[in-house]
């Protein structure tokens, strides 16, 4: 029941702040889409009205960074730059925008936190 109430909460809120972005990059490429624009997030979000122009600028810059993190942990098929898109970085500007445009504001923002390592899982970053 909680279930149904949140989902049509967060239709409600994605409706006023927020229409979709289009997915560009095929589902064999959102991890990669998705951690370039939380790269360029990390890089930026101390920056006060950064313009789009500088983020994807700053995303652009990051993308050695994103493919070496997605290398790190995808087995069966190893990323290079020739792989990448153009229209994915434009996708990757809009994702980090609107994670700038949500965190304004907050006063300290620790974006990969590390946890030790307990039992059968070893050390990871959030």
């Amino acid at each position: 029941m909680a279930d149904s109430y949140w989902r049509t909460e967060n239709l409600l809120v994605d409706r006023i702040f927020y229409s979709s972005i289009a997915n560009r990059a095929p589902a064999s490429m959102r991890g990669f889409v998705n951690e370039l624009a939380f790269i360029a997030f990390a890089k930026s979000h101390a920056e006060m009205g950064i313009s789009r122009e500088d983020l994807l600028n700053r995303v652009s810059e990051s993308v050695p960074e994103a493919i070496a993190y997605i290398n790190r942990l995808a087995i069966a098929h190893h990323l290079s730059i020739e792989d990448i898109d153009s229209e994915w970085t434009r996708e990757a500007t809009q994702i980090a925008f609107r994670l700038i445009s949500y965190f304004r504001g907050k006063s300290e923002i620790l974006v990969r936190p590390r946890f030790t390592g307990c039992g059968i899982m070893s050390a990871c970053e959030g």
